[in-house]
């Protein structure tokens, strides 16, 4: 399975200088399993300079990092904001295909997580603490599943990691058949129309 979570987190982790003050992760996923990721960062004196002269004067280095890091995925739309008052920065993309479907239609989608605290915010977003070291509080990630997204579960995998199970909702909406045959005679009118041109 794919494990975003955790690519995104040792992305963090190990390339943006083990940020410690604060990382906070949104994942908002659409209706054909894709997500747009917001992380925001905030770093130390020490930690900022270190970032700023390696990752933030060169956003393209940051693309290149992310993407070696998340082979499986495609990813797009890159969009890095700093705030050198605050020490901060916020780094946003999206993300294709980063739920997967079972034989049997259901969604999933792994955190790569075992001892995750969860939090059912409402029916349809969820915020999970993830451990750091020494048992610490590490980074928090808002998951936002869309309005399709019905029967959400947390469950776990054959590794013991928190995944989230769902179905996704169709709509299924009735074809409008006048509209379709003004159209039918729209596109026949001007086929007879060429015709006639055409034999003259």
């Amino acid at each position: 399975m794919k494990n975003i979570t955790f690519y995104i987190l040792l992305f963090l982790t190990s390339v943006m200088t083990q940020a410690q003050n604060g990382q906070n992760m949104n994942v908002k996923l659409d209706s054909l399993g894709n997500a747009q990721f917001t992380m925001d960062v905030k770093l130390s004196a020490q930690q900022w300079d270190v970032w700023n002269s390696s990752y933030g004067s060169n956003p393209a280095m940051i693309k290149r990092e992310l993407e070696r890091s998340m082979p499986a995925y495609f990813l797009d739309n890159f969009k890095l904001e700093k705030n050198d008052m605050e020490r901060s920065f916020r780094l946003g993309f999206v993300g294709y295909g980063v739920c997967e479907i079972d034989k049997k239609g259901k969604w999933i989608i792994n955190t790569d997580q075992k001892n995750a605290q969860i939090t059912e915010m409402n029916a349809s977003r969820y915020m999970l603490v993830t451990q750091g070291e020494n048992n610490t509080p590490g980074a928090m990630m808002n998951l936002q599943f869309p309005k399709e997204a019905k029967k959400i579960k947390q469950d776990k995998d054959a590794f013991g990691n928190v995944i989230f199970t769902f179905i996704m909702e169709e709509n299924h909406s009735k074809p409008n058949y006048l509209m379709l045959g003004g159209f039918a005679f729209i596109i026949l009118g001007i086929a007879g129309f060429i015709w006639k041109f055409i034999q003259k």
